[in-house]
């Protein structure tokens, strides 16, 4: 697990994660099956751990993509997927941040944005969007208290059996003063 070791705290450890290592996330998959109901309307599929790693938005290449897994005693407990110089050059784009339900709602996810946030900066981009889902309540609130603001409506997006209203949220560099 240590070759690809990124970041390492007395919490966690981040790595990069490989395409040979879909079978972690499609556990990890069963596990957050909220979430899945949430955006697909339907339970975790192999095909939808999959499309973790060959999943990309438009107008972007598999160089630009970073999949990141972290882990607590090495136990997987959360994923990041990140777009590079998307939807513009120097922006990091952040379409997936998702923790383990029993890590949720305890401080942890704000200090794994915090590592990202540190992260994207030593990589010298000036931004973070992402894109919610506007019924999301919970993760738009959690993103405000990160000091992401509120950006323009996107088009709406068929993900799986659902059919969502998103909205951008970004983070300029430039105004920030510290990490949240």
């Amino acid at each position: 697990m240590t070759e690809h070791l990124v970041f390492k705290n007395s919490e966690f450890m981040i790595k990069l994660l490989e395409e040979r290592e879909n079978e972690i996330v499609a556990e990890f998959a069963e596990i957050c099956t909220d979430y899945a109901l949430l955006m697909e309307g339907q339970l975790p599929t192999e095909a939808g751990s999959q499309g973790f790693f060959t999943d990309f938005p438009e107008d972007s290449n598999p160089e630009q993509y970073l999949a990141f897994g972290i882990f607590e005693a090495n136990e997987l407990i959360g994923i990041i997927r990140a777009v590079k110089h998307y939807p513009s050059q120097n922006t990091m784009h952040l379409p997936l941040l998702l923790l383990h339900p029993e890590k949720r709602s305890k401080g942890k996810g704000k200090s794994i944005y915090q590592w990202f946030e540190s992260y994207t900066l030593s990589k010298g981009f000036e931004r973070i969007c992402i894109a919610v889902m506007k019924e999301n309540e919970k993760a738009i609130a959690f993103w405000k208290s990160c000091g992401f603001e509120m950006g323009a409506a996107l088009p709406p997006k068929a993900l799986g059996k659902q059919l969502h209203d998103r909205l951008e949220m970004k983070k300029n560099f430039a105004q920030v003063a510290k990490p949240c």
